[in-house]
């Protein structure tokens, strides 16, 4: 969602995060926690950034916590400024309440504006957490319950390990970043900058997941909001530009793609169908809908079809097939998750859910067909069963949140 902002390639560096010690209350559940945050610097590019090590437990859970459910879910509870741990089957079993689903939160009360999307690890050991305004400090922020001036400043990225919920490190990286994507064997992530409250950005970066460090940054291109990894191969877009970009992730210079211009303001990416032969952008605005690229040539993609809907659509996760996808729309006062079969440009089925908000994820389980669903400014969690076609939605806190969702493997 592109901000109207100068579109510079110039890098900034963000605001370092406060060193601080204090005891800061968990919102919304009565927790409390012990946290310290301190400033890290970032290098040259291509010289590893060392991180800063806080080593701190951020939650106020004990030894006593109940055993690690068999499979996780993660809310980024972006204003509430802590991640909640989900256990999947009790969602999917019914869990009526957050409570129900509970089986940790991860308290980041230092860390303003909060985190607005976070990523776990393939191996289950990490959550890279993106501590951003993203464009919710603009008027779509109303959209979030968000009103503008009400977000603060700041942002980071985090290194969270998630049994302990230590933060093993804080990353000062060029601009507030938003989309992250996490290599297959946990060792690296890539993230999108997209600045925000103020900040136009322009870059993506590469850290280095064993050393906690930053390996290298780029300039990409204007306001780059998601990444996506398929392998070696990454497709990143720049809402300022109306365009996406592949990438070899051992050479991003030496591979970028010409831009493929899709439209006024692309927002997510997906690799989808055998092979590394297409991939979809989700277009927000102008016109909303996605695009469906021919990527045979990773060099110069090419858009094959571009299917339009009514509403804003943002996210969109893979379907049952890998030629499937669900899109998230928002359309007036409620969200449509939409199944769309890639190969004919078809609508297979829909399901409309009656709250209104902005999500900025969504996550799908093609063996359980049920899909998750943040939406902040209703502030809701909704659980869509595509088997039966119904949805349920869990209210899940006071302020703007929950914004992302992700799902263990």
């Amino acid at each position: 969602m592109r901000l109207a902002s100068p579109r510079s390639f110039v890098l900034l560096s963000i605001a370092c995060l406060p060193a601080a010690s204090c005891t800061t209350p968990a919102a919304d559940d009565g927790e409390t926690s012990t946290e310290s945050a301190a400033d890290s610097s970032t290098g040259e590019s291509g010289e590893p950034t060392a991180p800063t090590d806080t080593g701190t437990d951020t939650t106020s859970d004990t030894d006593d916590d109940p055993p690690r459910p068999a499979r996780l879910a993660m809310t980024s509870d972006w204003r509430a400024k802590r991640l909640s741990l989900l256990d999947y089957e009790a969602l999917r079993g019914g869990a009526q309440t957050r409570e129900d689903a509970l089986w940790k939160s991860i308290d980041l009360g230092a860390y303003e504006p909060g985190p607005l999307e976070a990523e776990i690890s393939p191996d289950g050991e990490l959550a890279v957490v993106a501590v951003s305004p993203g464009f919710f400090a603009s008027a779509v922020g109303g959209l979030a319950g968000a009103g503008q001036g009400t977000v603060p400043e700041g942002g980071g990225l985090l290194i969270v390990e998630i049994d302990t919920g230590t933060v093993l490190a804080e990353l000062d990286i060029a601009q507030y970043p938003m989309g992250i994507a996490i290599t297959e064997d946990s060792s690296a992530a890539w993230t999108a900058n997209y600045g925000g409250n103020g900040q136009s950005g322009a870059t993506m970066s590469h850290i280095d997941l064993t050393s906690l460090s930053i390996v290298e940054e780029f300039d990409i291109g204007p306001s780059p909001e998601q990444i996506a990894l398929q392998g070696q191969l990454a497709i990143i877009n720049t809402a300022g530009d109306g365009s996406v970009r592949l990438f070899g992730t051992n050479d991003p210079i030496g591979t970028m793609s010409v831009p493929a211009v899709v439209s006024n303001d692309p927002s997510w990416v997906l690799f989808v169908g055998p092979g590394d032969s297409e991939a979809i952008v989700v277009n927000s605005v102008g016109p909303p809908g996605y695009s469906l690229l021919d990527i045979a040539d990773p060099s110069t993609p090419t858009v094959l079809d571009t299917v339009e809907v009514a509403g804003i659509p943002y996210a969109a996760a893979h379907g049952s097939t890998d030629t499937q996808i669900i899109l998230c729309v928002l359309v007036g006062t409620e969200v449509s998750l939409l199944r769309y079969e890639t190969t004919t440009s078809t609508l297979i089925d829909q399901i409309d859910i009656p709250a209104m908000g902005f999500p900025l994820g969504i996550v799908f389980d093609p063996a359980d067909e049920l899909a998750l669903v943040p939406i902040p400014g209703a502030n809701v969690l909704a659980i869509a069963d595509f088997g039966t076609g119904e949805a349920r939605e869990i209210d899940w806190q006071n302020d703007p949140g929950p914004t992302y969702v992700a799902l263990e493997p």
